[in-house]
């Protein structure tokens, strides 16, 4: 053991592409769309739509440098929602506590992926609760996949990409938010959930300074 690494493992870089992997969360009708379940609760959308292009210029980047993109969505059915989830905002269950409304049912246009799309060797992967590791499959496929440094973005900020990303520290992983690439209904939501996450699990970064670091440790690799 060498400051604190096995002899068999070798350095990861935090930017090296070699070791980075590109997560997109939750970016799905629902959550993004005119139309979807946020929109009609009165959540405002003007922040997610100004991510949206970000969250396309970063995956097509990455698929130019030959970084792995790995698209998480969420799905909500009666097999997959446990009772205490689905009345996880009341104080108990049965009568006279009313669930809540799910978002993202599952096969329901709002489960459907928003404006972006998975080219076919890129996994994409379901979970049914906020963290993209409460999925036994993104475990897997991360692990799978072997990149140890992973770049989240999509929607929102402040519930499912900072839940992801605290959880990859967890599971020992470099973890970085992306964070003009991510957004979330108000703007101190997302302001105050990158703050917290920078002081205490990672890094944020923006789209242009994660291409430029990307770049700059190609060029320096030769």
């Amino acid at each position: 053991m060498v400051n604190g690494m096995n002899a068999s493992e070798r350095p990861v870089g935090r930017f090296a592409p070699e070791d980075s992997l590109v997560v997109i969360v939750d970016v799905q009708n629902d959550f993004c769309h005119p139309d979807g379940t946020m929109s009609g609760r009165g959540k405002d959308l003007s922040f997610v739509h100004e991510a949206v292009p970000k969250i396309q210029e970063l995956i097509a980047a990455a698929r130019e440098r030959d970084i792995p993109v790995v698209f998480v969505r969420t799905a909500h059915d009666d097999v997959l929602d446990s009772v205490v989830w689905r009345h996880r905002f009341q104080d108990g269950t049965g009568a006279p506590y009313v669930p809540a409304e799910p978002n993202c049912v599952t096969d329901s246009w709002g489960a459907e992926l928003y404006e972006i799309e998975p080219s076919p060797e890129e996994a994409v992967v379901t979970k049914s609760r906020y963290s993209a590791f409460s999925s036994p499959q993104f475990i897997e496929t991360v692990a799978g996949i072997g990149r140890r440094s992973l770049f989240f973005a999509g929607v929102a900020t402040n519930v499912c990409v900072e839940s992801s990303a605290r959880d990859a520290v967890d599971h020992d992983y470099f973890a970085s938010i992306v964070s003009d690439a991510s957004a979330a209904y108000r703007e101190d939501e997302h302001s105050a959930a990158l703050s917290a996450f920078a002081e205490h699990f990672g890094r944020t970064v923006t789209v242009e300074e994660l291409l430029g670091r990307w770049d700059a440790e190609s060029a320096a690799a030769g």
